[in-house]
């Protein structure tokens, strides 16, 4: 029996249209940004995991048969998401990489809210160096470092319409 093909995976930055453009983050930008993150939950208290080494995520990409995009595996080289199931002070929870899983062609990252709205990356099988990030099937950025300047600059535009519950 002959192992899965790997595929790519791409990651997603708000799009409010179609036509806009799409927002690729340089990998020197998406490095500084994950730094930025990290601080930001240290500074609030929250228990990060530390950065992996690229053999762990090779591990993890062979073992589900994709290619995770690359500004996602600069951002698992700084942090590798938040060490207990904790939120932050937006209610955002990022998905340390062992515990990511991979389903129906996607993989979910981070979720807002204890789930009520979970943000995932599309497994592309072009090969694409970059995929779309989604929230609950709705594009939100076309890459994870797009995403994470969102995250970082205005959370709430993230978040499932946010609607008052009163």
């Amino acid at each position: 029996m002959s192992e899965p093909k790997p595929v790519r995976a791409t990651a997603a930055c708000h799009v409010e249209n179609e036509s806009e453009p799409a927002m690729i983050v340089e990998p020197h930008e998406v490095r500084r940004l994950a730094e930025r993150m990290r601080r930001n939950w240290v500074d609030q208290g929250i228990p990060v995991n530390p950065g992996l080494s690229v053999s762990d995520i090779e591990t993890f990409e062979s073992r589900h048969g994709i290619h995770l995009p690359e500004d996602f595996k600069i951002y698992l080289g700084v942090v590798n998401g938040m060490a207990r199931v904790t939120m932050d002070k937006d209610m955002f929870m990022f998905i340390p990489l062992q515990d990511l899983s991979v389903w129906d062609g996607k993989f979910t990252f981070a979720d807002w809210c204890i789930e009520s709205a979970i943000f995932f990356m599309a497994v592309d099988t072009a090969g694409a160096p970059f995929s779309s990030i989604l929230r609950n099937e709705i594009r939100v950025a076309d890459s994870f470092g797009g995403f994470v300047k969102i995250y970082l600059s205005d959370p709430a535009s993230l978040g499932p319409l946010l609607v008052p519950l009163y």
